[in-house]
């Protein structure tokens, strides 16, 4: 099957969407005749690959780097172009609202032809959302509440949506180094216990309770791993910033050692960002289930659906003591909470990338070919 992801997306980034794609299309390149189009790539494509701790390389086409205002219009108009050319029997998948909307308005061959990824349903206006459902050949959703909100709100047939969750790279967490191994890997000390935050240090993430919980429980290392130098700076008037030892972006494949090297994993999100408390589906929250180490999730939708207290220690979001006591009784219960780590890895660890676009090809296959 021939199959042609089309975005805008530009790199090198830092955004996990940008990152998601790359993981998709490497795993759908190993089942698949396989072509990424995407905005632009600034810089040798292989260093993309590298920083993204891609393994096997992919047929990756750039538009050029498309920046500016109307940067959307011309994007469309380049991949409209891109369609055009593509082979007749060519499958074509998409993630982003406003480009589906566009080139199926613009494009007989795409109209007919396509299936989208839905990762939001509000940043647009409604009729955008429902134009591309009514189109799109099939949808794929990232969790099962989205799947009601696309039935419930649009229309949106349950036998034309597959719902998947997102991946990771599950070959990079089977054979995790110990925990001494890491922290000697990584500098850290080999007699503190380590509560480890892997991602952005964003607002959506409560980065805040995680930085004011760590002025809670002073004997214990918190751990932010992600961002750049100027999302770090903004939130150092955060009460308890100066309790938390700050790691920038490391690329993929060192974020296995982080994980090894902790007691704790906090995966944490926010209800001032209603949204995305409901309807994430975040890369790290797979990850940190399955790495075999205790982990603490915000009691909110999106990671509710994900684990349940059998797999994970709940607390409430935007609560710093909350955040600190969940710690505390973690560290406090070892043999029940390393129980209960060893449980999710077992089931996490079959949630990998590519077997997630696998059941995505084969829903292609059924609904284009009804194989």
């Amino acid at each position: 099957m021939k199959l042609c992801y089309l975005t805008t997306f530009t790199y090198p980034s830092t955004y996990a969407n940008r990152l998601q794609v790359l993981k998709m299309s490497e795993a759908f390149s190993r089942i698949s005749d396989f072509k990424l189009v995407v905005g632009g790539v600034a810089g040798e494509l292989q260093s993309v690959f590298r920083q993204n701790s891609i393994r096997y390389e992919f047929p990756m086409r750039s538009l050029g780097v498309i920046r500016g205002r109307l940067r959307m219009a011309r994007a469309v108009w380049a991949l409209r172009s891109v369609v055009r050319e593509s082979a007749p029997e060519t499958v074509f998948y998409v993630r982003e609202p406003l480009l589906a909307f566009f080139l199926s308005v613009l494009s007989d061959r795409f109209r007919h032809n396509f299936f989208f990824e839905a990762h939001s349903f509000v940043r647009y206006p409604t009729f955008v959302y429902r134009h591309v459902f009514s189109f799109a050949r099939g949808i794929i959703a990232t969790s099962e509440k989205k799947a009601d909100v696309f039935w419930n709100l649009f229309g949106v047939l349950k036998e034309k949506m597959l719902v998947r969750g997102n991946g990771f790279d599950a070959d990079s967490f089977c054979a995790m180094p110990s925990k001494e191994e890491a922290r000697r890997k990584l500098g850290l000390p080999l007699d503190k216990r380590v509560v480890t935050m892997i991602g952005k240090p964003t607002d959506e993430r409560d980065i805040g309770a995680f930085v004011a919980a760590a002025e809670r429980v002073p004997d214990v290392l918190f751990l932010s791993v992600g961002g750049t130098t100027q999302e770090i700076e903004r939130i150092q008037s955060y009460k308890g910033f100066s309790h938390v030892q700050f790691v920038e972006r490391v690329r993929p494949e060192e974020v296995v050692a982080y994980y090894a090297a902790s007691d704790v994993i906090a995966v944490l999100l926010s209800m001032k960002f209603p949204e995305i408390a409901m309807y994430a589906s975040p890369l790290k929250a797979r990850e940190a289930l399955a790495a075999g180490v205790p982990v603490v999730f915000s009691e909110v939708p999106a990671l509710r659906d994900m684990a349940d207290e059998s797999l994970v220690t709940f607390v409430q979001p935007d609560d710093a003591v909350s955040l600190a006591k969940g710690v505390q009784l973690i560290l406090a219960s070892h043999d029940v909470s390393w129980a209960k780590a060893q449980k999710a890895r077992e089931i996490f660890l079959k949630q990998s990338w590519q077997n997630r676009a696998k059941d995505i090809v084969e829903f292609i296959q059924t609904k284009r070919y009804g194989l």
